[in-house]
C-alpha cells in the first residue's frame, strides 16, 4: 500500500468560489448548446423519435446505475485518491464495469423491443451500449479533477464531448434525418471525453489490481450501488411506464419537457458535487467544522437554484410556442408542472453531497426508496385520473418525499438547512408566479419573444432579494479573509 499524501492542495473560500464558477458556467454553457441543438434537432426529427430515445436513455442510464460502484466518488472522497496503487486499481475496476454493461445492453436489446413492441429499438441499444465500453477506458483524470477543483479542465472535457455529439447528430440528420443520429451522436461524445481525459492525465493510467483499494473502493460504493438500482426506477420510472400507458408521440412531447424542465436540477446537483462534495471531503481531512462549511456552501447553491427556477417556470409557455413547432405545444404546460419537482431536487441536493461527503452513502437507497415509493404507486394511478398532470403530481410528491429523507439524514450530523430552504421556497413561489402573471397578461397584446422577455425579467426581479440574502448569509458577498 502507497502512503502517498493526498496531494490535495488547500480549498479556501476564493477558490471553491472559482470552481463553482466554473462548474455553473461550464454545465451552462454545454446546456445551452444541448437545448438549442435540441431545437434544432425537433424541426428535423418527428415526435416519436424522442420518444424512442427516451426509452433508450431510461435503460441506458438503468444499466449503468446496476453496476455504479462509486468509483469516481470513492477517488474524490478516499485520503488515497492520488496513490498510484489505488487509481490503477480504480481504472481496472472501471474497464471490467464497462465490459459488463456492454454484455447487459446488447443481452436486453430485443427483448426491449419486443415489451415495446418497436423493432427497431433492438439496433439502436445496441449501439448506444457501445459508449459503455468507451467510458470504460476513461481515465482516473476526470475524478482526480473532481477531487482537486480543478474545474476548469474538468468542464472543458465535458463541453468538447458536448459539441461532438451535437455537430455529429446536426451532420447526420441533414444528410439521413433518422432517430440514428442522435445514438451516433452519444458513443461520439463518449469517445471525445475518453480521448481528452487521457491526453490531459498527468500520469498513464495502467492495469493493477491491490486488496486494500478494491475493498476500500466496494466498501465505499456498496451503498452507492445499491442507491443507484433504487434510483433508476425512481427517476426513470415515469419514462418506462408512460411508455406503455402514452403513445410515443406523447412520450417524446414528454422527455423534452422533462430535459428543459430538470436543467436547474441537474445543475445544482451538479455543482453540490463538484464543489460541495470535495469542500466537505477536504474538511473532514482537516478536522475543520463541518456544519459551518455546509451552511456557508449550500445558500449560494439555493440563490441559483432557485433563480433559475422561477425563469424557467415564468418563460417555459411562452419559449415553447417560440421555438417549438405546434406538435410540441403541450411541453410548456408539462414543464411547470414539472419545475415544481425540480425545486425540491436543488434543495435535496446539498444534503446529497454532504451525505456522500461523510461516508454516510446507506442513506442514499433510502431516500431513494422514498421517491420510488411515490411514483411506482402514485404514476399509474395520477395519470389514469388526470393524465399527465395526474401522473406528474406523483412524480412530485416523489421528489417532495426524497427531500425530506435527505434533509433528516443531514440533520443527524448537524447538517441543519430547512429553514433556509423554507425561506427561499416561499420566494420561489412568490416570484414564480409573478412571472408567470405577467407573461400571461403580456400574451394578450404580444408575441411569445416579448412574453418569455417579460415574464422571466419579472420572476427574476421578484426573487432578487432573495437571491441577493442567500448569497450574503451564504458569505458569497464577503471578501475572502486572507
Amino acid at each position: 500500500m502507497s502512503s502517498e499524501p493526498s496531494g490535495r492542495g488547500p480549498l479556501g473560500r476564493r477558490r471553491i468560489a472559482q470552481a463553482a464558477v466554473f462548474s455553473a458556467g461550464g454545465y451552462g454553457l454545454r446546456q445551452v448548446i444541448r437545448l438549442g441543438s435540441n431545437m434544432i434537432f425537433a424541426r428535423l426529427l418527428f415526435p416519436e423519435a424522442f420518444g424512442l430515445m427516451a426509452i433508450v436513455n431510461a435503460f441506458r442510464t438503468g444499466f449503468e446505475m446496476i453496476a455504479d460502484f462509486g468509483i469516481a466518488p470513492s477517488i474524490v472522497q478516499s485520503s488515497r485518491g492520488e496513490d498510484p496503487v489505488f487509481l490503477d486499481t480504480a481504472w481496472t475496476v472501471q474497464i471490467a464495469r464497462g465490459v459488463l454493461l456492454f454484455a447487459l445492453g446488447v443481452a436486453a436489446a430485443v427483448p426491449v423491443s419486443r415489451v415495446y413492441d418497436a423493432p427497431e429499438l433492438a439496433g439502436m441499444l445496441v449501439l448506444a451500449s457501445v459508449a459503455f465500453l468507451v467510458r470504460g477506458f476513461s481515465s482516473t483524470s476526470l475524478p482526480r479533477m473532481q477531487r482537486n477543483l480543478s474545474v476548469r479542465a474538468f468542464e472543458s472535457v465535458q463541453l468538447a464531448g458536448q459539441l461532438v455529439s451535437a455537430g455529429t447528430i446536426l451532420v447526420w440528420l441533414l444528410i439521413e434525418p433518422s432517430v440514428w443520429a442522435l445514438v451516433v451522436g452519444g458513443v461520439a461524445g463518449a469517445s471525445t471525453r475518453m480521448i481528452l481525459s487521457h491526453v490531459l492525465a498527468p500520469r498513464r493510467d495502467r492495469m493493477g489490481w491491490d486488496r486494500s483499494a478494491a475493498r476500500e473502493i466496494l466498501h465505499f460504493g456498496k451503498w452507492i450501488l445499491l442507491s443507484t438500482l433504487v434510483t433508476f426506477v425512481a427517476d426513470q420510472a415515469d419514462r418506462l411506464i408512460l411508455g406503455r400507458l402514452a403513445s410515443l408521440s406523447e412520450l417524446g412531447v414528454y422527455s423534452i419537457a422533462s430535459m428543459i424542465a430538470f436543467l436547474t436540477a441537474t445543475l445544482i446537483g451538479r455543482m453540490g458535487m463538484a464543489v460541495l462534495f470535495p469542500a466537505l471531503s477536504h474538511g473532514l481531512e482537516m478536522k475543520r467544522n463541518l456544519p459551518a462549511v455546509y451552511r456557508r456552501q449550500r445558500k449560494p447553491l439555493l440563490a441559483v437554484g432557485g433563480l433559475l427556477v422561477v425563469v424557467v417556470a415564468a418563460g417555459a409557455v411562452p419559449l415553447v410556442e417560440l421555438v417549438y413547432d405546434p406538435r410540441y405545444i403541450e411541453a410548456g404546460g408539462m414543464i411547470q408542472l414539472l419545475i415544481v419537482g425540480t425545486w425540491f431536487r436543488v434543495i435535496e441536493a446539498p444534503a446529497r453531497s454532504a451525505l456522500m461527503a461523510l461516508g454516510e452513502t446507506r442513506w442514499l437507497p433510502i431516500l431513494n426508496l422514498a421517491k420510488l415509493l411515490s411514483v411506482v404507486i402514485g404514476l399509474p394511478l395520477g395519470f389514469y385520473a388526470a393524465g399527465f398532470p395526474g401522473g406528474i403530481a406523483a412524480l412530485v410528491a416523489g421528489d417532495a418525499a426524497r427531500w425530506i429523507v435527505a434533509t433528516a439524514a443531514s440533520a443527524r450530523h448537524q447538517l441543519r438547512g430547512f429553514a433556509a430552504d423554507a425561506i427561499a421556497s416561499v420566494g420561489v413561489l412568490a416570484a414564480a408566479l409573478t412571472g408567470a402573471f405577467v407573461a400571461s397578461q403580456a400574451a394578450q397584446n404580444h408575441g411569445p419573444a416579448f412574453c418569455l422577455l417579460a415574464g422571466s425579467a419579472a420572476a427574476a426581479l421578484a426573487f432578487a432579494p432573495m437571491a441577493l440574502w442567500l448569497l450574503y448569509s451564504g458569505g458569497a458577498l464577503k471578501r475572502e479573509a486572507r
